[in-house]
C-alpha cells in the first residue's frame, strides 16, 4: 500500500513540474537582426510570459515579454520579441502562472545588413 501511495505521490509531482499549456506552436519567424515574432496558442485564455535567454539555463542576459491569449483570437496570439541582439543564440521558455511549459527551444538572430551570416 505504501508503495503504491509513493508511486502516485510521484507522479502527481513530476505531472506538476512539466505543466503543459501550450496546444499549437510556439512558432518564431519574421527574424531580423533586433527582433522575431512569436506565436502559441493555448487552449483557453492565459496570461503567460515568454522567457528569453544566451544561457540555456537561464542563469543570464534575460529578457521577459508577457502577453496574453484571448478567445476573439481563438486563443492564439503573436508577440512580438524587440531589443534582441544581432546574431545571437536566445534561448527560450514560456511560464504560465510562473509554472514553465514543457516545451522549450531556441533561434537565432540574423545579423546586421551587410555582415556575414554563419
Amino acid at each position: 500500500m505504501t508503495r503504491k501511495i509513493l508511486c502516485v505521490l510521484f507522479s502527481i509531482s513530476l505531472w506538476t513540474a512539466n505543466a503543459q499549456f501550450i496546444s499549437h506552436g510556439p512558432v518564431i519567424g519574421a527574424l531580423t537582426p533586433t527582433s522575431a515574432r512569436f506565436y502559441l496558442r493555448c487552449n483557453s485564455p492565459k496570461a503567460f510570459t515568454i522567457i528569453l535567454s544566451t544561457d540555456s539555463l537561464f542563469h543570464s542576459n534575460i529578457l521577459e515579454f508577457n502577453n496574453e491569449t484571448s478567445a476573439q483570437l481563438d486563443h492564439s496570439i503573436i508577440t512580438s520579441l524587440n531589443n534582441l541582439t544581432p546574431s545571437t543564440r536566445y534561448f527560450y521558455k514560456v511560464e504560465f502562472d510562473s509554472k514553465a511549459d514543457e516545451r522549450r527551444g531556441s533561434f537565432k538572430t540574423f545579423p546586421n545588413v551587410g555582415e556575414r551570416g554563419h
